[in-house]
């Protein structure tokens, strides 16, 4: 794929100041019939296809391709990048009279100072300036690409940019997607598919799209260039950046006087550039209480700068957790209602069993349920820990669950008593010591003391 520096010759151009000592020489060259000691100075532009030498107090001695007996020369020998197109030479400080003196290419017509020479073609040759009198004025060679396009771009999901092509007859223009896909498939994503020299590229959002499309631009070259002229530029496409501050409900904790908030960016063509409102351009920075807004730009082009903000509280005491008092529930009614209250936080988590959490773990007030080898094991401990601490350091603390088992009640044998006396002395048992029974009655009799596992029982008269 063709790739050009840039749209514009002067954004591309090199800048060389040779120091006239390096580049003297008496080598032969294209120009003919040279004297002996004509100045010369080989040129080396063959970097890029766009670039400027300049030659600073070096003054004309000798003569090339008939020069008058009057007239004092410079010899330069040129050679070039292949791609380049176009040829200017210029002289000043002192600039010679209007009109008063031209250059030649290879002992060719004299050309005037300043005015293109096309070298299409050319990569090598004898650029020859000859002037009357010693002075010795700035010279200065440019040479450039009368055709050219944009670089590759990236563009992030639903942003535009623009690309174009300069020195090509802008009615004879053509854009059209070559890869991937069939061509002509992203075409529509282009503000123009002919007759226009800049078209603006827009990469729809919220959709599945390449990681980059190839679009080839041809039309008729203007000047020296002349024919087809034919590149492909690549756009490049990334997702759109995404920000976010850490962390999010910032504090200044209890007891200290800053905090280090940190942007985190994903998407986007990286490296990124922060700038916080507070003028800082690094990643994290170290603030106090107020409110702090960052801005995130990539290496991609088209879109508005993404940005997020948060806001920085102090804390006005420490950061705790109350995991509320241990509980006790019995093995056939095991779900436990917790009571997590957290102060400073924003919220709490809950861990430490193998259990269920309704409706969640993240609820205070959640309801636990114990599994199978909790409740046989007869309890379980349960950790609540501080969530959204603003940067600071979480608390915990810790609630026990305490699972009494099933209580098996023995109330004895039957009993048999008389009608003429009928107290009867009962007595029960359970399996479970801190389990409180009491007596009832199918009748109407009385009990000694109900609560007693051994009391008596009174029958009534209808019980009788």
């Amino acid at each position: 794929m063709n790739k050009f520096y840039s749209l514009s010759l002067g954004s591309a151009i090199a800048f060389l100041t040779v120091l006239f000592s390096s580049f003297f020489t008496t080598a032969s060259a294209q120009c003919t019939d040279c004297t002996a000691n004509i100045r010369t100075v080989n040129v080396n532009l063959t970097a890029n296809p766009d670039g400027v030498f300049t030659l600073d107090g070096t003054t004309r001695q000798g003569r090339c391709c008939g020069a008058p007996a009057n007239e004092n020369c410079i010899r330069f020998n040129i050679t070039l990048n292949p791609d380049s197109e176009e040829l200017r030479f210029s002289v000043a400080n002192p600039a010679p009279p209007q009109g008063a003196a031209g250059y030649k290419i290879d002992c060719g017509p004299e050309i005037t100072l300043g005015e293109a020479f096309c070298i299409q073609g050319q990569t090598s040759f004898c650029l020859l300036y000859c002037m009357p009198g010693g002075d010795t004025p700035t010279y200065t060679i440019t040479v450039s690409r009368t055709t050219s396009s944009s670089d590759d771009v990236t563009i992030q999901a639903g942003c535009s940019a623009d690309i174009g092509v300069a020195g090509v007859l802008e009615s004879s223009i053509v854009w059209n997607s070559i890869a991937p896909d069939a061509a002509g498939t992203y075409n529509g994503w282009l503000s123009a598919t002919s007759a226009q020299d800049t078209v603006t590229v827009s990469v729809p959002a919220g959709t599945t799209y390449p990681t980059f499309v190839d679009y080839v631009v041809t039309g008729t070259s203007l000047g020296c260039a002349g024919g087809t002229y034919r590149d492909t530029i690549r756009v490049n496409v990334v997702p759109g950046i995404e920000v976010n501050i850490t962390p999010q409900d910032a504090l200044v904790c209890f007891g200290q006087t800053d905090v280090v908030l940190t942007a985190n960016v994903t998407g986007g063509a990286p490296p990124y550039n922060y700038l916080w409102s507070n003028g800082e351009t690094t990643q994290s920075i170290t603030v106090g209480v107020g409110v702090y807004t960052v801005q995130i730009t990539d290496q991609s082009t088209g879109c508005a700068p993404s940005q997020a903000s948060v806001t920085v509280t102090e804390a006005d005491t420490e950061i705790i957790a109350d995991a509320g008092a241990d509980i006790t529930v019995c093995a056939n009614s095991s779900d436990a209602q917790l009571n997590g209250t957290v102060f400073e936080a924003t919220g709490g988590e809950w861990s430490g069993g193998g259990g269920t959490f309704t409706p969640d773990n993240t609820t205070l007030n959640a309801v636990y349920t114990p599994t199978a080898a909790e409740i046989t094991a007869g309890s379980v401990t349960l950790t609540l820990t501080t969530t959204g601490n603003g940067g600071c350091t979480p608390d915990t603390d810790q609630v026990t669950i305490f699972i009494n088992p099933v209580p098996i009640v023995d109330a004895g044998s039957d009993l048999t008593v008389c009608a003429n006396n009928p107290l009867a002395n009962i007595s029960g048992t359970i399996s479970n010591p801190s389990a409180i029974a009491a007596w009832t009655t199918s009748g109407t009799g009385t009990f000694a003391n109900a609560s007693n596992l051994s009391t008596t029982y009174t029958p009534s008269a209808a019980d009788i």
